[in-house]
């Protein structure tokens, strides 16, 4: 698909392996470099974008980065979205959305209620969560100014120093966000995410490009995790001493960033305060890997 659009826009296409960053020494070659653990192996996928561009004699590198959070390209920004189409009295619109974005949000029509009764709903009732913009633009620019993307940025800045190359994001134009931010909100979901920008290729992209479905990552954790890096998560657990462990799983409990089965984990500690390395291998294979809790082993690693 991406090969033949390629040759339809005459551009010339070219395909980075990932092999080459799949590694604890690419791992630790960007800790070093950004002076702190990254989040997420996705900063693997863009490292090796960038280090191949970087050896071809590019220097000045333009992303689409931030055009999810400009644009809405995330399902957590749906609650958001119903929120503001409730409280305009959309209601007829709402229900035609909920059958619209039924793909998009990868939830039946029962879970997309129940996400507006439990979550659009309660952030209604909790004006202090949006500001005059309404409840969408004010989660946007929360995500822009906030949490995540000024690490990300931060991220991709060092990496990218790292390798003599730099980066620049067209989406984070001032006057691009304003007159994005000055459109009427009920239109950034008219199809689905990103809808403006869609629109806005009209004529430009071919239809099977543009309504394209997210694509996964040539690298993702459970990749990394539980195929190219697993026996160096193993070892770690095995060489963990007992002070270790009683740091890390307290640092594991009280972070609700993480995704996994909390019930499986705390059930050991109910057994044994001080759990065994013993006991954290058994439990975690046969639950989290089970479960695939790619950003737990992730944390441990890093």
């Amino acid at each position: 698909l991406f090969r033949s659009t390629a040759r339809k826009l005459n551009i010339n296409n070219i395909k980075v392996s990932t092999e080459n960053v799949e590694n604890s020494h690419t791992i630790d070659f960007l800790i070093h470099h950004l002076d702190q653990p990254f989040k997420s192996s996705s900063t693997l996928n863009q490292f090796s974008i960038h280090k191949k561009m970087s050896e071809d004699g590019c220097r000045v590198i333009i992303t689409g980065g931030a055009a999810d959070e400009i644009l809405a390209g995330y399902t957590k920004c749906l609650p958001f979205y119903f929120v503001d189409l409730i409280k305009k009295g959309r209601l007829i619109f709402l229900a035609k959305q909920i059958l619209r974005l039924r793909e998009f949000s990868q939830k039946g029509y029962l879970n997309i209620l129940k996400e507006i009764i439990f979550e659009s709903i309660p952030i209604l009732l909790k004006r202090s969560t949006w500001g005059k913009d309404g409840a969408l633009k004010s989660y946007l620019k929360y995500r822009i100014f906030d949490e995540p993307l000024p690490y990300w940025l931060r991220v991709e800045d060092s990496f990218s120093m790292s390798i003599s190359v730099e980066t620049r994001l067209p989406f984070l134009d001032h006057k691009f966000i304003e007159y994005v931010y000055s459109l009427p909100v009920e239109d950034f979901f008219k199809q689905s995410s990103k809808n403006y920008l869609r629109e806005s290729l009209e004529n430009l992209i071919p239809n099977e490009i543009k309504y394209i479905k997210k694509i996964q990552r040539p690298v993702n954790d459970s990749r990394i995790v539980f195929d190219k890096l697993k026996k160096d998560f193993v070892l770690m657990l095995e060489n963990l001493s007992g002070n270790d462990i009683n740091i890390f799983t307290k640092d594991i409990l009280n972070d609700s960033g993480l995704r996994f089965p909390s019930n499986n984990i705390k059930s050991i500690f109910a057994k044994n305060k001080t759990p065994t390395k013993t006991d954290i291998i058994q439990e975690y294979h046969e639950n989290l890997i089970s479960n695939s809790n790619e950003r737990f082993w992730m944390r441990l690693f890093i």
